[in-house]
């Protein structure tokens, strides 16, 4: 009975430092999103198959609740609740300014990313990816 109870325990606690390493590796991957800074490589569109290949420079940058997101011309900043997983922007609550002439794919981009779908993303070294229902994003550290 306490070779039993012994190894009830040991299992037990065993199962204790797993849990709390997993949250810690979670913890770890939201902290890594926040207050950084990403360069958009590329788009694929689910449905289509269809990838642009963004040559400019377009950026987003993530805050602890929020993101500013860098097109042609213009900018948007809006509220994101970021998880250790997920992002979730919210459309009613981002603005963009409107000075002149972003491109097609700018303002496509900019819709994508600001769409209310809940997104899921990955960060593996200095590569994150972004996906939804409709679209994955790969973007690359820009430090």
């Amino acid at each position: 009975m306490k070779q039993i109870m012994a190894l009830a325990v040991v299992s037990f606690v065993g199962l204790l430092c797993w849990a709390f390493t997993a949250e810690l590796l979670i913890s770890s991957q939201q902290q890594h999103l926040m207050n950084s800074e990403w360069h958009i490589k590329k788009v694929q569109d689910k449905t289509t198959g269809q990838t642009i290949t963004t040559a400019k420079g377009y950026k987003i940058k993530f805050y602890k609740a929020s993101f500013s997101l860098h097109l042609d011309v213009n900018s948007c900043l809006g509220k994101a609740d970021i998880t250790s997983n997920t992002i979730r922007t919210s459309p009613d609550q981002t603005t963009c300014s409107t000075a002149c002439c972003d491109t097609k794919e700018a303002k496509a981009l900019a819709a994508m990313l600001d769409s209310p779908s809940l997104k899921t993303y990955q960060i593996q070294g200095t590569q994150l990816t972004i996906s939804d229902k409709k679209y994955i994003i790969w973007l690359k550290a820009t430090k």
